[in-house]
């Protein structure tokens, strides 16, 4: 079963650190096999589904118009490969976030949305609910006095061995 993982790169301005929620839900736009079709998963780690016809689960489940069989994809942890966070020395490098296992379907491209990322700032400041207008955040750190920003923000996924 092929598993690929979301790597993301910004660029951070003044930004300590950003942290995936821990139970983020994760929106990702998946494609069938043949690439026909296409449509968006919503999926997180806590919410599990039991496949028709087997004792496995999975994240997200798919029935693509035509296809018999169900489609789907699982979360899952290579050991030492995905970080829950961006910190500032991550700035402008690709950093993995999230790994995936997939049949029938593969990611296309991640859906960044407020409430997936609590930043803090190198102030000491926590913004929450952050929210990326295309590939980009930026907001006032007061208790610090200077601006502070997310810049570049872009995903690839990677087929992971």
């Amino acid at each position: 079963m092929p598993k690929f993982v979301l790597k993301v790169k910004a660029t951070l301005e003044n930004i300590a650190s950003m942290r995936v929620e821990p139970n983020n839900q994760w929106a990702v736009v998946v494609q069938n096999a043949d690439a026909s079709e296409r449509c968006e998963a919503y999926f997180s780690r806590d919410e599990e589904m039991d496949l028709q016809e087997s004792r496995g689960t999975a994240h997200f489940i798919k029935k693509w118009p035509m296809e018999n069989k169900q489609s789907y994809l699982k979360i899952i942890d290579p050991k030492n490969l995905c970080k829950e966070e961006i910190t500032a020395e991550d700035s402008e490098e690709w950093v993995a976030l999230l790994a995936i296992e997939c049949r029938g379907l593969e990611p296309v491209a991640w859906l960044p949305k407020p409430g997936d990322f609590t930043v803090t700032t190198t102030g000491g400041s926590v913004f929450q609910e952050v929210e990326f207008d295309d590939g980009i955040w930026a907001e006032y750190d007061a208790e610090a006095d200077e601006p502070v920003s997310i810049n570049e923000l872009t995903s690839t996924f990677e087929v992971c061995r």
